[in-house]
């Protein structure tokens, strides 16, 4: 997978390709902390807040009816790497500045379930402005691919 910025206007705009199919559309306003995915058949208004709790910063998504739906911490210990979780799926993931590229792990597992290079042009990596609408984008595609597989899985048998 890859992440294309295509967008300086207004709104930035991202663009998530498994080779060279679009995948996921993500457009951010960061003025009021929303953004809409659009994947194939499926389009969501999300909403982000910070909040401070117990000394650790809780970056929470919301959906458009402001019920909320996951939430982002960040390592204290390394900025590179957290925690993000998605309707109850919780994912480990770790920033590679080297060569720029976001990895998801589930939890206690070393290899990743999903490995996305960055590509930026301009922007130095990662840019904190847009790295949560990012990392929300991509378990938000996890959680939907895996809600697919297991909804014509049980529709098999």
């Amino acid at each position: 997978m890859k992440i294309k910025f295509i967008s300086h206007k207004v709104y930035p705009q991202f663009q998530v390709y498994i080779e060279d199919k679009i995948v996921i559309h993500i457009k951010i306003d960061t003025q009021i902390n929303a953004f809409r995915i659009t994947c194939p058949e499926n389009k969501r208004v999300f909403f982000i807040a910070n909040e401070m709790v117990k000394k650790t910063k809780i970056t929470t998504l919301s959906n458009e009816y402001n019920q909320q739906l996951g939430s982002l911490i960040k390592s204290k210990t390394d900025h590179n790497m957290g925690q993000v979780e998605i309707e109850g799926s919780a994912y480990t993931y770790m920033l590679n500045s080297d060569s720029p590229e976001i990895n998801l792990f589930e939890h206690n597992n070393f290899q990743p379930i999903l490995n996305c290079k960055l590509e930026l042009q301009q922007f130095s990596f990662p840019n904190e402005d847009y790295m949560s609408y990012l990392l929300f984008s991509l378990a938000w595609f996890k959680f939907l691919t895996k809600e697919v597989s297991l909804f014509a899985h049980s529709a098999e048998t």
